[in-house]
């Protein structure tokens, strides 16, 4: 290759690496990873309760937002202790499945113990949720209504998923 040839095949990689950067910058930036820092759960951008309940920071003013912010990260705080007894519960459940002899109480014992575990998770969810209702007024009530009615966004409401409402999908002719 001549000299020329190189300098044109280093220029035009040059400018498609550019071009690949600039553009996963910007969807970076466009989904808001650059306006704030890990939320009460350590990802990026807003808790993802507040997400869960349709709740944004365009959806509802700043005081407020920050508000129902702190009602999750305090809830998440109260949680952790609920979360490691969830974690030690299914432990207990793999314990009894492995055992040998297989030892049917164990295994119900344990699911017992998991299934406690997860209510007392989930209530203190819904209290988090019964503060945040009354935080956000009308409007982000409904706003929490509308996401009740059709839940969180993401696989279970892609087509065919436990929240898809178009309905079974079309029947396949047989052989295909």
């Amino acid at each position: 290759m001549t000299r020329g040839r190189w300098a044109a095949v280093a220029l035009g990689t040059s400018v498609l690496v550019n071009v690949f950067l600039v553009g996963f910058l910007t969807a970076w930036a466009m989904n808001g990873n650059f306006r704030r820092g890990p939320g009460p759960m350590g990802g990026p951008g807003m808790p993802m309760p507040m997400a869960m309940l349709g709740l944004s920071e365009r959806a509802v003013t700043p005081e407020i937002f920050d508000q129902v912010k702190d009602i999750w990260k305090q809830n998440f705080d109260e949680a952790r202790p609920l979360f490691q007894d969830m974690k030690a519960a299914r432990q207990k459940v793999s314990a009894a499945l492995r055992a040998d002899p297989f030892d049917p109480a164990a295994l119900k014992a344990a699911l017992d113990e998991l299934s406690a575990s997860d209510t007392k998770i989930r209530a203190s969810f819904q209290d988090g949720i019964l503060e945040t209702a009354g935080k956000v007024g009308p409007e982000g009530r409904e706003l929490m209504a509308r996401r009740a009615e059709h839940g969180p966004p993401g696989p279970p409401d892609m087509p065919g998923g436990p929240m898809d409402d178009r309905g079974p999908p079309p029947e396949r002719p047989e052989g295909g």
